[in-house]
């Protein structure tokens, strides 16, 4: 009865820790840990990045740091903390205040809008 009741209170499922490889936004310069993130669902969650994070233009590529077949939402949620905790990485804002690299939330959307202005100013000039 315990051990059944114990499996409906604490469920367990795949997880994934992903950590997004990133261009600094000032220098340029290749940084391994970007972004660090937890999901149940890694495609979907990647996607999810890639469509609003502020930092999406800076992102290279992506990688898993750790997976499990069978995790508590409470252990993916610690991993994701000792990662960002022990990783600090530029632009995850929770458990990573800290950090003196971090790029703040503010300063990463203002660099993506001058990003996407430009982009957008490149554009329209290669199509005419």
């Amino acid at each position: 009865m315990t051990s059944e009741l114990h499996r409906r209170v604490f469920p367990r499922r795949k997880g994934w820790v992903y950590v997004w490889r990133v261009r600094h936004p000032v220098t340029g310069v290749a940084v391994r840990h970007g972004y660090i993130g937890k999901t149940r669902f890694l495609k979907l969650r990647l996607n999810q990045h890639m469509e609003r994070s502020r930092w999406r233009d800076t992102a290279t590529e992506w990688d898993v740091l750790w997976y499990s077949s069978d995790v508590t939402a409470f252990g993916l949620w610690w991993r994701e903390v000792w990662y960002i905790l022990t990783r600090m990485p530029l632009y995850n804002y929770q458990w990573n205040r800290l950090n003196p690299r971090r790029i703040p939330i503010y300063e990463q959307g203002r660099r993506s809008a001058a990003y996407w202005l430009a982009r957008s100013g490149e554009q329209h000039l290669s199509a005419s």
